[in-house]
């Protein structure tokens, strides 16, 4: 008779619509292949930054993985101290600047 059921016309829909989100993935370059050859090269890279960093500890420690990791930390911990302790004024630091840049001035003025 040419006329089409609720569940016919359900399952068309459904199947537009599939297509249509496909569609507009593959026009943004967003393929199943191209999302699955990302995801395998992040990670791939993720895992050589591991065994770098591995490698890294395992070179500088004296034994134990344990070692390494404490000697690769004792660096930051005094890199963190070290920044925490400065407490210079940003207003004293451009109050030296600009004595500065003026001394040079009337250095280079005498100069003349």
């Amino acid at each position: 008779n040419g006329a089409i059921t609720m569940e016919e016309f359900e399952k068309a829909y459904e199947y537009l619509n599939r297509e249509l989100k496909m569609q507009a993935l593959q026009d943004l370059g967003l393929s199943t292949v191209a999302i699955v050859g990302a995801l395998v090269s992040v990670l791939g890279f993720v895992g050589l930054v591991f065994v770098f960093i591995f490698f890294g500890i395992s070179a500088f420690s004296g034994g134990s993985a344990f070692e390494g990791v404490i000697n690769s930390l004792m660096p930051l911990s005094t890199g963190a101290f070290a920044g925490s302790q400065s407490k210079v004024d940003p207003r004293e630091k451009l109050e030296g600047a600009v004595k500065a840049v003026e001394e040079m001035l009337e250095r280079l003025g005498d100069a003349d």
